[in-house]
């Protein structure tokens, strides 16, 4: 049924003010950000127009090339170590037994942590003198290990995939069990192995799942500030600094707001394009 002029103006002034603060939220910090990227700006001073020489300085150092790509590797080993490990809990939580209800509180308790405590927890761990793991290690005899300045970024992504993991666990879950379990048995019945099974049967069915999981893996590894942070500030170096960490720097410890601003634009399209390669490849 289509609407008359009177009542679809009544409409639009209704969804009018919603429009407009999604517009605001969303859009109007882009813009910002835009603008700023074209002006030397530091915080306290007068903004100075300078064109595209933010983007200039940005390609031509090595600090960026070099942060781009510790955010692809920290970003590509996040997103590979989340699915193998949820779809593997998935796998064992899917399969009759009693417990079932018990481990999948389990496997909840480290998405449940607040990710203060978690990174803060891991800190600990990590510690050389006081660490739990380096008393594991002592007590076996391999010594005493200087996790967070010697596997920086193995550390950050176990810290980082652990607490994240259950999620991704969860949703595969979810998509198991709303494979129709007829499919199975006919698959048994006609002597396939569970190898078979779960490639003809199981995979294709979890593949759209599968998409929109690692997607939104890739969106939120990308953006992962606070663990990274807490644990190593994106040292030893530049061992550990993605593209969020040093925004950061540059927006509040450098104060050049100018510069930030032009990463954060910089950022957009390197995100778009690993969002691309991914789907390219699933599709596939």
């Amino acid at each position: 049924m289509r609407l008359s002029s009177k009542e679809a103006l009544t409409a639009y002034l209704f969804i009018f003010p919603t429009l407009f603060v999604i517009f605001v939220i969303n859009f109007y910090p882009l813009f910002r950000t835009l603008y700023l990227s074209l002006f030397r700006k530091i915080v306290g001073t007068e903004e100075i127009y300078i064109g595209f020489k933010n983007y200039s300085y940005l390609f031509s150092s090595d600090v960026f090339w070099i942060v781009t790509l510790v955010t692809i590797i920290f970003t590509a080993l996040s997103v590979a170590l989340k699915m193998i490990l949820g779809l593997f809990t998935a796998l064992v939580l899917n399969r009759p037994s009693k417990l079932k209800g018990i481990l999948r509180s389990i496997v909840l308790i480290p998405w449940a942590i607040p990710i203060y405590v978690s990174a803060y927890m891991w800190v600990w761990l990590y510690n050389p003198q006081l660490g739990l793991l380096n008393m594991l290690t002592e007590a076996l005899g391999l010594g005493t290990f200087y996790w967070l300045q010697d596997y920086p970024m193995f550390c950050v992504v176990l810290s980082y995939v652990w607490r994240t993991f259950p999620f991704v666990a969860l949703a595969i879950l979810a998509g198991l069990q709303s494979i129709k379990q007829e499919l199975y048995e006919t698959a048994s019945i006609d002597g396939a192995s569970p190898v078979q099974t779960f490639r003809y049967i199981t995979l294709p069915h979890l593949k759209s799942l599968f998409l929109i999981l690692i997607t939104l893996q890739v969106l939120w590894s990308f953006g992962e500030f606070v663990t990274i942070w807490i644990l190593t500030a994106g040292g030893p170096g530049n061992a550990t600094k993605t593209i969020p960490i040093y925004i950061f720097e540059l927006a509040f410890t450098s104060q050049d707001l100018g510069l930030a601003s032009a990463l954060s634009i910089v950022a957009l399209p390197i995100f778009l394009i690993l969002i691309v390669i991914v789907m390219r490849f699933i599709k596939e």
